[in-house]
């Protein structure tokens, strides 16, 4: 089976590469004076005998810098019948992939422009009925991005099985819709993109989605919500870790649900607290006030982490701990941007 293969600069390079570790056994083998021959006035020789004590990596980059040496594009990597190096990208339909396995690939960027129309067939969220109530789009359908299960290039066919960091950055669907072939989704997936919502075919494996939100696959991790959510957040009863930094880029999640029949998380007032409701564990990104729940003691880490449009928090007396992280890692590590600028804080 034949793979695609970079470019022949891609071949330069490893052709180079292998010249370099030949020319790294030349002073150790005693070659000092080699011969001149093809050469320029002999210099490729005597710059060999002159990096006989200085190291084969300056002997080659002297002379690739004269142009005493060539390297053709042309040179085999692999012998005569092996499968050939599984390096490159596929550019198909706007969406550009990265080969990363025999048969496998991973998406790396996405046009701005780069839009399905509407769903595919079969990659609905596979989320519990209503889940999407809160979601993206109510006036007509979103416009949608439906990343396909597989891809074609020269007659060989790939599985989509990543997503890579910011592969999604500055696409302008509202809704991505992943394949049940994605096993792995970086964090940053989604980082400077004005997507609102992901959905994840079911039968994936690995993820679910509810609400817009990335999920595992039983539901019961949040891992990931798109920059460009709006509105409130909805938590599964089924989840059971919820990472405060999840929200963090969200400036327009305003508020945070949580279904009825959690046995870890409750809501109170748009932010999110434990099941005892004794520590405020999250406040919306986008949130503008605060008013601290009757009986919360603790205010946890990361729990006010880039709510940049905070302008007043209201807690009542019972609370006697804030985490030192409260604004997040970063503002106890000395940068506090993102923080909360609140201009009141008041007591009840």
């Amino acid at each position: 089976m034949r793979a695609p293969v970079v470019s022949p600069s891609l071949k330069l390079m490893s052709a180079v590469l292998a010249l370099l570790a030949a020319c790294a056994l030349l002073p150790a083998l005693g070659v000092a004076k080699a011969s001149a021959e093809g050469s320029h006035d002999g210099t490729v020789a005597e710059a060999m005998a002159e990096g006989a004590d200085g190291g084969a990596a300056s002997v080659l980059a002297s002379a690739l810098a004269r142009g005493e040496l060539r390297v053709s594009a042309d040179v085999a990597l692999v012998a005569e019948g092996e499968v050939e190096p599984v390096v490159g990208s596929l550019a198909i339909d706007g969406l550009t992939y990265a080969v990363t396995g025999e048969g496998e690939a991973a998406l790396v960027a996405a046009g701005p422009t780069t839009l399905a129309g509407s769903l595919a067939e079969g990659a609905a969220d596979g989320s519990e009925d209503g889940s999407d109530d809160a979601g993206a789009g109510s006036a007509g359908d979103p416009a949608a991005l439906a990343i396909p299960g597989t891809v074609e290039h020269d007659g060989v066919a790939y599985a989509v099985t990543s997503i890579g960091p910011r592969a999604l950055a500055g696409c302008d669907a509202d809704v991505v819709a992943l394949p049940a072939t994605v096993a792995s989704v970086d964090d940053s997936a989604f980082s400077g993109s004005a997507v609102a919502a992901v959905e994840v075919a079911p039968g994936n494996p690995s993820y679910s989605s509810y609400d817009g939100m990335l999920f595992d696959a039983d539901m019961t991790s949040l891992l990931l919500i798109p920059e460009g959510k709006q509105g409130a957040a909805r938590i599964p009863k089924t989840a059971e870790t919820v990472p405060p930094g999840a929200f963090s880029h969200c400036a327009s999640v305003t508020s945070v649900t949580v279904d009825a029949g959690s046995a870890a998380y409750l809501s109170r007032n748009g932010c999110l607290y434990d099941a005892a409701g004794e520590a405020l564990l999250r406040v919306p990104a986008g949130a503008t006030e605060v008013v601290i729940a009757d009986g919360c003691a603790t205010v946890a880490a990361g729990a006010l982490e880039g709510c940049a449009s905070l302008r007043s928090i209201q807690s009542p007396a019972s609370v006697v701990e804030v985490s030192l992280a409260v604004l997040g890692r970063s503002a106890v590590d000395g940068d506090a941007d993102g923080g909360a600028p609140v201009a009141s804080l008041g007591s009840s």
